[in-house]
């Protein structure tokens, strides 16, 4: 997906009568008014090119929200999911999970309204991360495309608040896997500019230890850094199981290497891929330093 190919259009969106008064309740225990909503969605750009599965994609008037299809699968799988996603939210303010304002419909497409985690055009590094590395390539990679897994390689992020971070992450995918969920990434945004905390949720300052293929931010450069859990509605149904058995045999006879590494698993292998891989590239910052600072104390207390 390229972050920068835009086009403007005006799109008209019926509401889903099935699902609008839980998502006005969800719109106010995030502060957003109807007001901001409304003026947000009366102008839209349409985000050429992109989506998961060819799923057309906008955002709104300042790139707070954006509209995305919804495939029938989705659909089916946040109204299940919708009571225990609105009483979890509220539990945990701080999760990483996407955020849903609303569902509507046109054309008997369905369309879901979902919080921008980058609502900056320019000067964001952006990574989808799934904890999988095969096909997880973006080939020529910059700062305009959102680079995978394979483009991130073994580079680390040293955050303030990493343990705080973690710990959340592990409730967010618990969440997802006793409902069954999987193939969802995690969408790391970074940035070397100044943020507004209105526009970008500040999960932390830190630095990036760059060891991709490819540019990223300089590894003594302090960084904004904004991260959410995406695309979360594929269950892991027969469709998955069936794929999951072809593409392990298909990569094991290719590199005679684990079926782990296969995106399609279920969903108790997928969280637990998905855990490790998260626990490996966050790490807490100035870690070493503080304990050469207790120590230094403990010696001088000593005398």
């Amino acid at each position: 997906m390229v972050l920068n190919n835009f086009v403007e259009v005006s799109m008209e969106l019926e509401k889903y009568p099935q699902f609008h008064k839980r998502f006005m309740n969800l719109r106010k225990l995030w502060g957003v008014t109807e007001e901001f909503y409304e003026n947000e969605l009366s102008k839209t750009t349409f985000v050429v090119g992109s989506g998961k599965s060819g799923m057309k994609m906008w955002f709104s008037k300042t790139r707070y929200f954006f509209i995305k299809e919804m495939t029938k699968g989705d659909k089916l799988s946040l109204k299940k999911l919708m009571n225990d996603y609105i009483r979890y939210m509220r539990i945990n303010k701080n999760s990483l999970l996407p955020k849903f304002y609303g569902i509507y419909k046109k054309n008997n497409i369905v369309y879901v309204i979902q919080k921008n985690l980058n609502p900056y055009k320019n000067g964001t590094w952006v990574f989808d991360l799934k904890g999988s590395h095969r096909r997880r390539t973006v080939l020529n990679y910059t700062m305009q495309k959102i680079g995978k897994d394979n483009n991130f390689g073994d580079s680390k992020i040293f955050i303030n608040n990493a343990k705080k971070i973690k710990k959340q992450m592990k409730k967010d995918t618990t969440f997802l896997k006793k409902h069954n969920l999987m193939d969802y990434s995690l969408l790391l945004c970074m940035r070397t500019k100044p943020v507004k905390e209105k526009d970008w949720k500040i999960w932390g300052k830190g630095n990036f230890c760059c060891d991709m293929k490819g540019p990223g931010p300089s590894k003594k450069t302090p960084i904004n850094i904004n991260m959410g859990i995406i695309d979360i509605l594929q269950k892991y149904n027969i469709k998955k199981k069936i794929e999951s058995v072809f593409k392990s045999k298909r990569h094991f006879i290719r590199t005679k290497r684990s079926s782990s590494e296969v995106s399609a698993i279920d969903s108790k292998s997928y969280k637990e891929r998905f855990d490790d891989f998260m626990d490996g590239i966050i790490q807490l910052k100035n870690n070493t330093t503080r304990k050469k600072k207790r120590t230094r104390k403990n010696r001088t207390r000593k005398k």
